[in-house]
């Protein structure tokens, strides 16, 4: 018999990778943008104002996730423009 979906445990283990993984990636941003270290203590959403990049941002933040991803977990991950090349993302 498969054991039920425990919605409640996923969540918590998705929180806990993100709150471990969205410094990561604002650390590939900084470094890749040539931001300063004040930056890389910022959250994903404020480093997206903070530079004033307002369109396109997604597609950095994809790509440092899919570098940290892979460099640090082993996973193969997709971003959303990779799954539909046919939509256009901000």
């Amino acid at each position: 018999m498969q054991k039920p979906y425990d919605y409640d445990e996923i969540e918590k283990k998705v929180e806990l990778l993100w709150s471990e993984l969205e410094p990561k990636i604002v650390r590939e941003i900084c470094k890749e943008l040539k931001l300063t270290s004040e930056h890389e203590n910022m959250t994903l959403d404020e480093l997206h104002y903070a530079t004033g990049h307002l369109l396109g941002f997604c597609h950095i933040i994809w790509r440092m996730q899919k570098r940290v991803l892979k460099r640090d977990y082993g996973i193969n991950w997709k971003s959303p423009s990779d799954l539909n090349p046919e939509v256009m993302f901000d």
